[in-house]
Formats: structure tokens, C-alpha cells, sequence
């Protein structure tokens, strides 16, 4: 048991009390006593911005939770905006297709890739030394 602990075992209770202020003078007591009202004022006022700060919260999500209806706005929508996804954005319109070409070895190579994007350094090869493109190269 911490220091706190025992301090604590000994203020809750009357008979502790007593013992401990058994010798001490009446003023020592008077003192004791009024600090310990400070302090007892001083958590009340606390607790009671800590109440009157989530009631104003409180009160200001029910604006909110209006407002959102009013607007006809969800929770989904919100989220969308909040991890900056827009649902006005169209998707870039990005097609699978089948690609022949060959290496400089001379093999003849058959990928499927997009008609976006990154393609293997041999096919980036095939087509800067033919001179075509990509979509050139698509197997129908």
C-alpha cells in the first residue's frame, strides 16, 4: 500500500481520525479542516466544468446530427470526406488486354497488362526499338 493509500485508510475513517488528532491542537484541526474544504470546493467546481463542457458537447452533436438530416448527409459521407475520397470522382476507365511482343532475343512474349500504367522493361524495349505502341501490340 503507496503512501496515498494509507492517507486515504486513515481520512475515511472516524476512529483513525481521532487517534490521529488524539494531541493536536483545536486551531491545528481548524486548519486541517479548512484546507481540506478548499480542496473539496475546488474537485466540485471541477467536476462541474467537466459536466457543463459535455453537455455543451452534447448539445452541439445534436445540432449537428440535425443539420446532417436536414441536409439529407450520412455518416458515409462523412467518412468519405474525412479519409479524402471525393464521390464526385470518376475512375480513370483502365482496360485488361493481352499484349504480343518480342524480347531482343528473339522470343515471342504474350502479357496481360493494362493499357495504363507500368509495363516489363523487355516490352518498354520492344516498343522504343519498333517504334509502335502499346496498344499496337494488343492480341484481339
Amino acid at each position: 500500500m503507496n503512501i496515498f493509500e494509507e492517507s486515504l485508510a486513515v481520512l475515511k475513517s472516524k476512529t483513525k481520525l481521532r487517534t490521529l488528532f488524539k494531541n493536536v491542537h483545536i486551531e491545528d484541526v481548524e486548519n486541517v479542516l479548512s484546507r481540506v474544504q478548499a480542496v473539496l470546493e475546488e474537485k466540485t467546481e471541477e467536476v462541474e466544468q467537466q459536466a457543463a463542457v459535455l453537455q455543451e458537447k452534447q448539445e452541439q452533436l445534436q445540432t449537428i446530427i440535425q443539420l446532417m438530416k436536414d441536409h439529407n448527409i450520412s455518416l458515409e459521407d462523412l467518412n468519405e470526406v474525412l479519409a479524402g475520397k471525393s464521390t464526385t470522382r470518376k475512375r480513370r476507365d483502365v482496360q485488361r488486354m493481352t499484349f504480343r511482343y518480342e524480347t531482343n532475343e528473339g522470343n515471342e512474349i504474350i502479357w496481360e497488362g493494362s493499357n495504363a500504367g507500368r509495363i516489363p522493361a523487355d516490352f518498354a524495349a520492344y516498343l522504343e526499338r519498333t517504334g509502335k505502341k502499346r496498344l499496337d501490340c494488343v492480341v484481339e
